[in-house]
């Protein structure tokens, strides 16, 4: 029987070569990059044999892809393989899923059989995503690092004094300057997003920017989504790269300018 695999990995061109490399070995792979609660929701609706997640590109998202996975009934007993990833992040990673395989690219296929064979008997507790965040200061959230130029675009009242760890030099500014390494931009409605992204993303040149929109509380009017931002960022030029809770009231998505194609 053809095990069923869903590859996750965070960089479209490798998900693609990756996951066709894993057809070749005789699995039924599909691929894609997460966008969301979406994507959860349908692997929930048609769960694959084994789901393995790439760590090599950025390893928190892939730890929180795990723990998604476990908010859902059925994808508790779910085999998970961890591939790849720096040792000591993998470490933290495996603090929170105990129960999931951990190997290396050599190693995947007979980790794969494996997993499939010896579903999880004990599964981790349901724990929320942000669950490896606990106890992680803001500012390194952020990552706002050492002599860093911060720039807070209509930020709510109070933020800046919320923003804990702040490293020395970090120099935190409200109102457009220029060349800031940081920006974090709050936005409270779809129209505002949709009239000033193009002046945000030409803007920003080598820098990196959050764009942060209020979450869904009971009595929250806005219309944003973590789609609906995404796929404006997406629009304008920029390349998504991290989502980040920046409390109770906000949720973050990081960009950067879309780098030019090679020919």
């Amino acid at each position: 029987m053809t095990r069923r695999i869903r590859f996750i990995h965070w960089n479209a061109e490798e998900a693609k070569e990756k996951g066709e490399w894993l057809s070749a070995q005789g699995f039924a792979v599909e691929w894609e990059v997460p966008n969301g609660p979406d994507f959860f929701r349908k692997l929930n609706a048609n769960p694959p044999d084994v789901v393995v997640i790439d760590l090599s590109r950025l390893p928190s998202q892939g730890r929180d892809a795990a723990l998604a996975i476990r908010q859902y009934k059925v994808m508790r007993f779910m085999p998970i393989v961890f591939v790849g990833g720096d040792p000591e992040k993998v470490d933290r990673i495996r603090s929170l899923v105990h129960e999931a395989e951990y190997t290396d690219w050599e190693n995947l296929l007979p980790s794969i059989d494996r997993s499939a064979a010896n579903p999880p008997k004990n599964p981790s507790a349901p724990l929320s995503r942000l669950a490896g965040y606990a106890g992680v200061p803001l500012a390194k959230k952020l990552g706002i690092r050492s002599n860093t130029a911060v720039l807070l675009i209509d930020p709510p009242r109070g933020f800046r004094k919320t923003i804990d760890g702040l490293p020395e030099g970090t120099a935190i500014r409200k109102g457009w300057s220029k060349n800031p390494d940081v920006v974090l931009w709050f936005v409270r409605a779809k129209a505002d997003l949709i009239t000033r992204i193009k002046k945000m993303a030409t803007s920003l040149s080598g820098g990196r920017l959050w764009i942060i929109w209020p979450k869904k509380t009971p009595g929250g009017r806005s219309d944003l989504t973590q789609n609906i931002v995404r796929e404006t960022g997406l629009a304008a030029g920029l390349v998504d790269y991290k989502i980040c809770s920046i409390n109770s009231e906000w949720s973050g998505l990081l960009f950067a300018r879309r780098r030019p194609i090679k020919k």
